[in-house]
Parts: C-alpha cells; structure tokens; sequence
C-alpha cells in the first residue's frame, strides 16, 4: 500500500483538571504514626495522572469512530482530517480542559481503521495542569487494540508525572479499567520527594505499582475505575 500520511488536530474542550488526594493511603506501609504524607501525596498524585491520562484514551475512542465513520458524541470531524472532541479527565461525565495534537499514520485512514492498521497520537494539554505525550495505537483485533508511549503530566496538584515504557491492550472502549500490560512511572513533588517504579495491570480494573519512595521500596494499588489509591 502506498505510504501516506493523514494528520489530524484534535482540540478538547476543558476547564480544568483533576486535583490530587481523592485517593486515600489507607493505614498501611507507614509503620509507627502511619503512612508519610509525602508518600500519600504522590500515590494519590499517581492516580490522578492514571485519570487524566484515562480522559486521553477516550478521547481517542472517539476519533477511532469518526475514522470509522461513525458519528461520535462530542466530536466533529471535517475535511482534511480536522477533529474537536470533548474529553472527561476528572470522571464526573463533563468535558474539562483543553488539549490539542496530530496524528500521522502510515495507513490509508480514509476507509477506517482496519485490524493490524495502527496510527500515533501526539498530544499536547494546553490549559489546566500541562501535559504532552505520544500513543502509537494499533487495531489488534475487532474488539482490542494496543497502545504504547509516553505521557507527562505536570502541576497534578504541585505533582510532576512521567509515564514511560507504556505497553498495554485494551478493548474498544480504551479505558484503563479493561486494560491489561505494564508502564513504568517516575513523579515528584517538587519538594525533593519522588517516586518511581513499575505499574502493573495484571487483571483488568486494578494497577499494582511496585517500586520506591526516596530510596524505600513501597507498593500500591490503584482501583482503575475510581482511581483510589491504597497503601499495601
């Protein structure tokens, strides 16, 4: 098939985006006087950062339906490949923020996304907290799809997040609670406390993080549909 390459802007209507401690650290892992409150800030922070990164795969939702062909709620989409698409970065069931970005692909895009056809996102979050990334998504089947890359999500309530080696599948709604595969993520809080390790989702609905907290090994749940934190 000849190379061609479709480029597309998407701009996301939002206002603002999530702040970090809904999570709750629970009592464990910090042994006498409880967890530390660093540590609490920035596992909440991390799924804070999950959910906004979450908001982006839906969006992509959407636009994987209008190159389909089928009209998708909140999303317009216009010759040449021009898309506007609300997205929810907080769950609440509104749009919030605002978020540009192109995507290229080596496919022919105009008859839609066919299995083993695959296209790569780069995004930019333009208001509220920051944030940019890149997704190469790919239709493995009719009903999952796989995604990798990277995202950074900066100012998620003082938090700065990286998420790297990003490898998962998920169904075609392409939220993370279907998802399973691994990434791995690295956060400050700017105050010289930081956290880094790998997040797993080995069954859908629940990531497991497994790594450390200023040089301490620690471990967490993060719930995938409420993105609540919990200290193991």
């Amino acid at each position: 098939m000849p190379k061609t390459l479709t480029s597309l802007l998407l701009i996301i209507s939002l206002t603002y985006l999530p702040a970090c401690g809904g999570g709750g650290g629970g009592d464990d892992g910090g042994g006498v006087g409880g967890p530390d409150p660093f540590l609490i800030n920035l596992s909440d922070c991390s799924g804070d950062a999950l959910q906004v990164v979450d908001g982006v795969f839906a969006a992509m939702t959407r636009v994987i339906d209008e190159i389909n062909g089928n009209d998708a709620p909140d999303t317009t989409y216009q010759a040449p490949f021009i898309v506007t698409a609300g997205a929810d970065f907080d769950g609440d069931g509104f749009n919030e923020g605002s978020l540009s970005g192109t995507v290229e692909s080596s496919f022919e895009l105009a008859d839609g996304l066919d299995v083993n056809e695959a296209f790569t996102v780069r995004w930019n979050i333009d208001s509220g907290a920051m944030g940019e990334g890149e997704f190469d998504i790919v239709r493995a089947s009719a009903t999952t799809m796989g995604v990798s890359g990277f995202a950074i999500i900066q100012a998620i309530d003082s938090c700065d997040f990286s998420v790297t080696g990003l490898i998962l599948t998920l169904d075609n709604t392409a939220r993370l609670e279907t998802a399973t595969g691994s990434m791995q993520i690295a956060g400050d809080d700017g105050g010289g406390n930081s956290i880094s390790g790998i997040l797993t989702i080995a069954i859908p609905g629940t990531a497991n993080f497994d790594g450390q907290f200023n040089g301490v090994d620690v471990n967490f749940d993060i719930d995938l549909t409420t993105f609540v934190v919990t200290l193991n």
